[in-house]
């Protein structure tokens, strides 16, 4: 049920056979995209904890759309620019998500409209990079209720207000 390598463990093909792996932790996936696609698989997958490289992104967006049980999702990408995340932004997050840690160099363009109250009820910790970034995603994010850390990186050049941010309880 629970798979925990490290990131300098290679993992051969015919991991998607592993159909009743509920964690899998730390998938290094830099080197071969036929992983990606055998991740899809893993239908069961609760914890998932990637290591990708950065052009693969569209791959992984396919594999996380069949993962509907995830409820932490670990991603770091490897590679020499930054990398937008647009492409995420079509993926709708399961509602039991709990934890969500996407290292930078991952930029979503803005925040994702699955990011919200109604949908998200258990969302503990947030850790996303975002370019552009208002008042109004401020404001969004406070009222996810279960939130406790929020760790969030936006770009300089993009703040999405001239006069700086108001945080409230």
């Amino acid at each position: 049920m629970c798979l925990y390598i490290d990131e300098f463990t290679r993992v051969p093909n015919g991991i998607g056979s592993l159909t009743n792996l509920e964690v899998l932790s730390t998938l290094d996936i830099t080197v071969s995209i036929d992983i990606i696609e055998e991740l899809g698989q893993l239908m069961e997958l609760r914890v998932l904890h990637i290591l990708l490289f950065i052009g693969w992104s569209g791959k992984l967006v396919e594999c996380l759309h069949k993962l509907q049980n995830i409820q932490y999702l670990y991603i770091k990408i490897f590679g020499d620019h930054q990398w937008d995340f647009g492409g995420l932004d079509a993926w709708v997050a399961p509602r039991h998500l709990y934890r969500l840690d996407i290292e930078w160099p991952c930029w979503f363009s803005t925040l994702p409209t699955w990011m919200n109250e109604s949908y998200l009820l258990d969302l503990v910790y947030l850790s996303i990079a975002v370019r552009d970034l208002g008042q109004v995603n401020l404001e969004t994010l406070g009222r996810l209720r279960a939130l406790h850390l929020l760790q969030l990186s936006v770009d300089p050049k993009n703040l999405g207000t001239l006069g700086g941010f108001i945080i409230g309880c």
